[in-house]
């Protein structure tokens, strides 16, 4: 079941809204360089405008070209592209130029991806793109074809992985790799470089590697921070974790059902509230080496695992200073009185505490003020430089002269 995070959401609007702006621009300039080239007297003019029209309408193709050198956008260019699934829902296979040209995987081919299409027309697609297929794209220091096949790896062993054989049923509530890579498109605006930064690399590595991969690691680390401690949270909450209905297929223990109901009690979440980007989310406490790697509490090299905790909260930007002690504290605070018996006593406790002495408070100044009614001297008044204390004892003193 594929689902459409906020983040898709949100690049699928900035790639429309791209388009349309590229397209108008388009249109503008090629009707501003036609009128100028047919109602001007002047011949300079008219050449200019002519030749405004032949480099527009050259332009176009050679861009596509660029980014389609099998010509797939013959076809898959029109909006209207599609078929209607199983699920009678339709599937659309239109692809926009500008948001290829603008994606992370802007130099990678059709079919380096597709590998099965053999020919042009191409037969019905049944099968899925395999993200571990070596790319022809050469990673720029090492050399090596590039590959996701070490992630894949990773996975395998995750909590999220794809299940085989009779719980294969489940892969349709697993989140795929869009629900959180959603191939923004790239500014290649904010990316220049400075030149002196890079020269010395340049010196016995090709420019275009060395400049490809600095755009691309500066790319990575500016989307990397921008999803804050608060989406990831949603991230992992909205359609998964916190939908009950979803994580019933796969468990029926309670303390996984409302993880994130208890995560929201805790210290870490009301930090995140109050704008603490540092404090613990999801990511930061269950993934292991990589981002990944996020394995169940069963697994001994599990982030969470009850032998390897003290490192995870070690980590830097948390508790460098964390002991035993500290992890015994559960993060996942619950005041369910089966499963925590002593916090639920001890929340009842501290409720009817709270009630009884504000209460008392409040009953006690009423019964005063009704007293000081009666007895002529008006309700309480605050004035100028008086403090509380001297108030007190010039009633104390005004009651026992009345005494007297």
């Amino acid at each position: 079941m594929y689902i459409l995070s906020p983040e898709q959401r949100k690049v699928k609007e900035q790639v429309q809204h791209i388009s349309s702006v590229k397209a108008m621009m388009q249109k503008a300039l090629l009707e501003f360089c036609v009128i100028g080239w047919l109602g001007s007297a002047t011949r300079l003019i008219r050449w200019i405008g002519a030749l405004g029209v032949i480099v527009i309408l050259s332009a176009l193709p050679l861009a596509a070209a660029a980014m389609d050198d099998e010509n797939c956008l013959m076809c898959h260019r029109y909006r209207k592209l599609g078929i209607m699934g199983a699920n009678g829902e339709p599937r659309f296979f239109y692809m926009d130029e500008a948001d290829y040209a603008h994606s992370l995987h802007r130099n990678t081919s059709c079919r380096g991806c597709h590998t099965y299409i053999r020919k042009i027309p191409h037969d019905p697609v049944i099968e899925l793109v395999d993200c571990t297929t070596n790319c022809h794209i050469k990673e720029p220091f090492s050399n090596r074809e590039f590959s996701h096949q070490r992630v894949a790896d990773e996975l395998s062993h995750s909590a999220h992985r794809m299940r085989k054989g009779p719980e294969s049923v489940l892969n349709r509530y697993l989140p795929d790799c869009k629900y959180c890579h959603t191939n923004e498109v790239i500014d290649f605006g904010r990316s220049v470089f400075p030149p002196e930064m890079l020269k010395r690399c340049m010196d016995c590595h090709e420019a275009r590697g060395v400049t490809t991969a600095y755009r691309h690691m500066t790319q990575r680390l500016e989307y990397k921070t921008t999803r804050s401690a608060r989406e990831i949270v949603a991230l992992c909450s909205d359609n998964c974790h916190d939908n009950p209905e979803v994580m019933s297929h796969f468990t029926t223990k309670e303390h996984v059902l409302d993880a994130v109901e208890t995560y929201k009690h805790s210290f870490h979440w009301k930090a995140i509230v109050f704008g603490d980007e540092h404090a613990g989310e999801c990511v930061n406490c269950h993934s292991g080496h990589s981002i990944h790697d996020i394995r169940p509490i069963s697994d001994p090299l599990s982030a969470i695992h009850p032998d390897n905790i003290l490192q995870s909260c070690n980590q830097i930007d948390c508790h460098t200073n964390a002991t035993y002690e500290m992890t015994l504290i559960n993060v996942h605070p619950t005041e369910d009185k089966k499963r925590n018996p002593v916090i639920y006593v001890l929340l009842l406790f501290f409720s009817y505490l709270t009630v009884l002495t504000v209460g008392g408070l409040v009953t006690v100044m009423l019964m005063e003020t009704y007293r000081r009614v009666r007895d002529g001297r008006g309700a309480w008044r605050v004035r100028k430089h008086q403090s509380l204390w001297n108030r007190l004892l010039r009633e104390r003193a005004y009651k026992a002269k009345k005494d007297e």
